[in-house]
């Protein structure tokens, strides 16, 4: 109907509508996110550190691929998160550029009812009695894998849409970020760099390994938590407690026992 219509007023209405959807489905992957993170880890070292797989009655099929893009980041390896749904299956698959999940699913159509995407991303449904079958499939093509973390992982070059002066990071901020959503495959989240952050606290963080590093970042007017994944090895080497530093970061939303807050991801920073 938004394609279609030629009401201005319908229009604003039905993107109100969406928006609010798609802020309740961010709501509930990040409900499921804490809930999934100790499978997460104990897959990772099931699988070598070439792939992360999850799996739940607690998944909501609306997210899987939220979840999947996430650990993604988070782990940066390949991600499978799968939602049971009564006798069916349905899940997500993303990875990075250089690896094809499309390729990849290819290999185990014989148990998938439908299954399509393209090099990075994917998605698939299955009876769920096939699923186990499915992981099988997948720990035996996970030994032809490459590794895909930090170890074999190419420097990136990051794009900045913007460099920010102190002031500007400020909780308005997020208005920006919102003004050009939604974001996704052919869109990608806004990012920014700002000179001369001061690091007022670090934490290591992280389940099984402690590999992420949290942030208390101060601008001067506000301070920011700030999550920079598997960095942990960068600690007093790159940056350390108290340094002023120029850090690249996005700025989202993050939900907490249904808290609001902001938070900042570093993607990089130096002195």
């Amino acid at each position: 109907r938004l394609l279609l219509s030629e009401n201005p007023q319908e229009c604003e209405s039905l993107i109100r509508e969406i928006t609010a959807l798609n802020e309740e489905r961010k709501k509930v992957g990040e409900k499921i996110w804490d809930t999934i993170m100790p499978q997460a880890e104990e897959s990772l070292l099931e699988f070598e550190k070439k792939l992360v797989l999850v799996s739940g009655d607690n998944i909501h099929r609306g997210v899987t691929g939220i979840l999947a893009t996430r650990l993604l980041q988070y782990f940066r390896t390949t991600a499978i998160v799968v939602a049971f749904m009564g006798e069916t299956v349905v899940g997500s698959m993303r990875s990075k550029d250089g690896f094809n999940v499309k390729e990849f699913l290819d290999s185990c159509s014989e148990v998938f009812y439908d299954y399509g995407g393209h090099d990075c991303a994917a998605g698939f449904s299955m009876p769920r009695e096939k699923f186990d079958v499915f992981k099988n499939m997948v720990s035996a093509l996970v030994k032809d894998m490459e590794p895909s973390g930090d170890d074999a992982e190419k420097e990136e070059t990051l794009e900045i849409d913007a460099e920010l002066p102190l002031d500007y990071v400020n909780p308005d901020l997020i208005k920006a970020v919102d003004f050009f959503a939604p974001y996704g495959e052919a869109n990608r989240p806004l990012v920014f760099l700002t000179r001369g952050i001061l690091i007022k606290d670090i934490n290591i963080m992280g389940k099984t390994e402690k590999q992420h590093v949290k942030f208390l970042l101060d601008t001067g007017k506000f301070k920011w938590p700030a999550l920079f994944w598997n960095a942990s090895g960068k600690v007093n080497v790159d940056f350390s407690l108290g340094d002023k530093v120029d850090i690249v970061f996005r700025v989202s939303r993050n939900y907490y026992q249904n808290a609001e807050t902001l938070q900042l991801t570093v993607l990089d920073l130096k002195r």
